[in-house]
């Protein structure tokens, strides 16, 4: 279930800069649990409760496996990958709030990208629950009222999950960029153009070998793997944002062949592109 949310000025927060729900999202069940591959967004952050089930996550290159109790934050512009697994008890909250400014942080940012994104706030759970219960609930209405009530729990929401960040703030304790963030780095650069193992390896003098072993262990993919998910997490985005043709969307992603995009589309993704446009349109 996916309500977007229709703004009044009027009701704009105040404080912590001006915060607004961009929208409001609950998964439920097993038909629900569908990826979301790499993307990022300019214009918010995310926050996602994973208040039952279990998924695969990666955040700015890093592989999380997710369970229940675990709460995720996506800052703007942060390349990230959703992978709920499918299953009957799933439940997952999430919202996108827009125009957050908070002190020291860059706009649309809850906790620095120098802190781990993920946490497990079980014993949070239910008090986390119900402020997404509760927009969900008041975003059908359109009363003074119910834009107040969902002001403020957005207001609360923001500062209790930064609360549960700084309780358990891990800085890291190194500026050096790794091996696999340069790597990561390189291929973020380049997924569109053709490059391969070989291409990777001459660019940062690395043994092919041994650029491959670290990569997988830094962000769960080979790099073959990292450039397919990024390329079609790149397509999602055109899918549902523009009226492109699925041969344009192939040949914007780097495939001359549109067979071979939608027989790579449906297994990465699990559906066909046609299917997953209308499919998540349809939530709108």
């Amino acid at each position: 279930m996916l309500i977007s949310i229709e703004h009044n000025q009027q009701f704009n927060p105040s404080i912590i800069g001006c915060p607004a729900l961009l929208f409001i999202c609950q998964a439920i069940g097993k038909e629900d649990a569908i990826p979301r591959i790499m993307h990022s967004h300019e214009d918010r952050l995310e926050i996602m409760l994973i208040y039952k089930g279990k998924g695969n996550y990666i955040i700015d290159g890093q592989f999380y496996s997710v369970k229940e109790g675990d709460l995720l934050v996506f800052n703007s512009d942060v390349i990230h990958e959703e992978q709920p697994l499918p299953n009957q008890e799933l439940i997952i909250y999430s919202c996108g709030i827009s125009c957050l400014q908070m002190q020291s942080l860059p706009e649309n940012h809850i906790v620095s990208n120098k802190q781990i994104p993920v946490v497990n706030a079980i014993i949070h759970a239910e008090i986390l629950k119900s402020f997404f219960e509760s927009m969900i609930t008041f975003s059908t209405q359109n009363t003074h009222e119910s834009h107040e009530i969902i002001h403020y729990n957005v207001i609360n929401l923001i500062l209790f999950v930064r609360q549960i960040f700084i309780e358990r703030e891990q800085h890291l304790h190194s500026k050096k960029i790794s091996l696999g963030q340069r790597i990561k780095d390189f291929l973020d650069q380049h997924y569109l153009d053709s490059v391969d193992l070989d291409t990777i390896s001459e660019a940062l003098n690395v043994n092919r070998y041994y650029l491959s072993h670290v990569f997988k262990a830094f962000s769960g993919y080979a790099p073959k793997q990292y450039i397919i998910r990024r390329r079609m997490g790149e397509a999602q985005s055109l899918l549902v944002s523009t009226n492109y043709s699925i041969a344009k969307i192939a040949s914007q992603v780097g495939y001359s062949n549109v067979n071979n995009f939608h027989c790579i589309f449906e297994k990465v993704v699990g559906m066909p592109p046609g299917k997953y446009k209308r499919q998540w349109l349809n939530k709108i």
